[in-house]
């Protein structure tokens, strides 16, 4: 017999988008491919509905009432495409593995239903590093990792000087928004500066949420003294292994 624990971790997986690059440097053809993208579909039929559904960074280790984020709607992402007045064609850079090539392929069929053309184009994790750090990609599958504290982190994949921005997403008001959670010590405070922090980005698309990430353990019943999982804090099953012990 089994036993099983599963953790939502903070961090999420997703679709880098280059800011910096023609047509992506244009907010309106980011928030059309956001609403275009439908990351309930995604997750069912990339990963058969066993990673969450996520729309920030954190996970569970931050609640926010409204996230603003932008929810699957056509309609929209075409009028988007519309005022943007010219067309969009973008590679998606992946890793060459099958859940790579497949989340390529249901990106590509999502982006078509709003005119925009999407390759896919596989790559092994060595090239789509030094492509994204060096500013030569369109798209490219990325993820933010968490921690205990999701500060580090989120400055490290927003602000606009910060060399992981891998996004170059520049915005003074994100910008203004990492210093004041990195100076504020009210945790009430700093958190609703984290809620503005994560509608700001949703409402300007430097990325697209993929999925969230989940973690799972599973254990033979002799396997004595796990400990529960404690929610929103990544790597946390790796901490909970050292103190088990075999009833044999």
């Amino acid at each position: 017999d089994f036993t099983s624990q599963i953790n939502n971790d903070p961090g999420s997986i997703i679709l880098a988008l280059n800011n910096a690059k023609p047509p992506l440097n244009d907010v309106r053809v980011r928030n059309a491919l956001a609403l275009a993208f439908d990351q309930k579909k995604y997750i069912q039929a990339s990963y058969k509905n066993t990673a969450p559904y996520v729309e920030n960074w954190f996970g569970n280790s931050q609640e926010f009432s409204n996230t603003g984020y932008l929810h699957h709607n056509i309609k929209k992402a075409k009028e988007l495409i519309e005022a943007y007045g010219k067309s969009v064609e973008l590679e998606f850079v992946h890793s060459p593995t099958s859940r790579g090539r497949t989340g390529g392929l249901i990106v590509q069929q999502m982006m078509k239903e709003i005119g925009v053309k999407v390759t896919p184009v596989p790559m092994d994790f060595s090239g789509i590093i030094k492509h994204m750090f060096s500013g030569q990609f369109d798209m490219a599958s990325w993820a933010f990792v968490g921690g205990y504290d999701p500060g580090p982190q989120t400055v490290a994949n927003l602000h606009s000087r910060s060399p992981w921005n891998v996004c170059k997403y520049s915005s003074g008001k994100m910008d203004n928004l990492l210093v004041q959670q990195r100076t504020s010590t009210d945790p009430v405070a700093r958190a609703k500066i984290f809620n503005t922090i994560v509608q700001t980005a949703n409402s300007e698309t430097p990325f697209i949420y993929l999925n969230g990430i989940r973690s799972y353990l599973f254990s033979r019943n002799n396997v004595k003294n796990i400990k529960p999982l404690v929610p929103g804090q990544s790597g946390s099953m790796a901490r909970n292994l050292f103190d088990i012990w075999l009833d044999k």
